[in-house]
């Protein structure tokens, strides 16, 4: 008896009951042809184990940058992965319908930002004259109430995660930044003496994954990553947002900037003088 098979828009034959990553049927035709059956028809993406999606490129490519911080405050991200290198557009809270926009690796500034009725698309030209025409804009909230991964290191087929959204465990010291002897339960006690905006500190740890083996020599960190907030005087270490550029970096997003960070140790991926980080000696962080 001959096996069912499955006829693949780019041409690839699957025993029937398999699915291929690239399609699914919309409209099945049975024909017989002997002892076997042709099944014609497809579209459309589904996914299946052991089958890899395929896309012009695993990873985008951003442009070659040692900037790692831009103080901008930010309400929204358009990523346009489509572009070579790649630009991620940092975009301002509207007024009206109209905000302001900068792109995070180059500093190009656009003063108009049209955005439509429901918040979610915005519309404007930049300095090489490509039009973004009601591109989807997201805000990339962190959650405090349930913190969880929002980024990763990934190396081959092995990796880690990266956990944002955890507060301080009280029974955790900073390495550095503390005289001996200091209570470690007042949050500006972590910031030499200056106000904390928050009375216990957010955390960014890295954990292994629960999906692959981490990768040799993987070390899970906990640090405070802060920023100080000039509107209210203090430093501030609640993460806001966080958009994974999936190159084994993510941005951080906080009141006043955004940071660039390295997933593999929880540094800036660049220059950001304005990111202080505090690492802390012990690895089990509050989740709640």
């Amino acid at each position: 008896m001959r096996t069912l098979m499955m006829r693949t828009a780019r041409g690839r034959s699957l025993p029937y009951g398999k699915k291929d990553t690239l399609t699914t049927i919309s409209k099945t035709v049975f024909r017989k042809t002997g002892f076997s059956i042709l099944v014609i028809g497809v579209l459309g993406p589904l996914s299946i184990p052991g089958f890899a999606a395929e896309s012009p490129s695993s990873k985008p490519m951003w442009p070659n940058s040692e900037v790692a911080q831009r103080d901008f405050v930010t309400h929204q991200v358009f990523v346009d992965r489509v572009a070579k290198p790649g630009r991620v557009w940092l975009i301002s809270e509207a007024t009206g319908n109209r905000a302001h926009a900068i792109e995070f690796f180059s500093g190009e500034k656009v003063d108009s930002v049209q955005v439509d009725a429901d918040g979610k698309r915005v519309t404007f030209s930049d300095a090489h004259g490509h039009d973004y025409t009601a591109v989807k804009a997201r805000t990339s909230t962190v959650s405090i109430d349930n913190p969880s991964s929002y980024a990763g290191w990934q190396e081959g087929n092995r990796g880690h995660e990266v956990i944002l959204g955890a507060r301080l465990d009280q029974k955790e010291s900073p390495r550095s930044g503390l005289s001996k002897g200091v209570p470690t339960t007042t949050a500006s006690n972590y910031f030499s003496g200056q106000a904390s905006c928050e009375p216990v500190p957010y955390v960014a740890r890295t954990q292994g994954s629960t999906y692959q083996v981490s990768e040799k020599g993987f070390v899970a960190r906990t640090k405070i990553l802060a920023d100080f907030d000039k509107a209210h005087a203090c430093w501030t270490s609640q993460p806001l947002q966080a958009v994974n550029l999936e190159d084994n970096t993510f941005l951080l997003i906080t009141q006043d900037r955004v940071f660039r960070i390295d997933t593999e140790n929880l540094t800036p991926a660049g220059s950001a003088p304005d990111l202080e980080i505090i690492e802390v000696k012990d690895h089990d962080a509050n989740k709640n």
